[in-house]
Formats: structure tokens, sequence, C-alpha cells
């Protein structure tokens, strides 16, 4: 970020559909964080892993939404 930016705060939310074994399938920005860092949050979701929804105990896929925060220092 630029020194502006560094010191500045950016929200957004990525919605995320988790597989059965609780990892990402896929994401998308449903509010842009900032256009300059929406890529890279999105790439770094294909990394990320959560606990599987489940249903009647028997885990299933799962829409989940999460909300984003950047703090600037």
């Amino acid at each position: 970020p630029n020194s502006v930016e560094a010191k500045m705060s950016f929200a957004g939310t990525i919605e995320c559909i988790l597989g059965t074994d609780g990892k990402v399938e896929s994401a998308k920005m449903t509010k842009s964080v900032n256009p300059r860092y929406d890529a890279a949050l999105l790439e770094a979701a294909k990394f990320w892993t959560f606990q599987p929804a489940t249903k009647s105990g028997v885990p299933v896929k799962y829409r989940y939404v999460l909300n984003i925060k950047l703090e600037g220092r």
C-alpha cells in the first residue's frame, strides 16, 4: 500500500462455497474490500479450510459469507 492507504481501514465481504471436507470450492467478492486487494484475498481464500457444516450428522456443502476488514497502522 502507499503511505495514505497504510493508515486506512477497508471492509468488504467474501462469499465462499465450502465442500463436505470444509475446503473452499469457490469464492467471490460480494462487497469489494478495495480493488487493489480483492484479487489477493480471493486467491488466499482458495487455501482456507473450515470445519465442515453438517446436517443430521452428515457433512454438507455450505455457503458461508465472511466479513473482511483490513486495518491500517
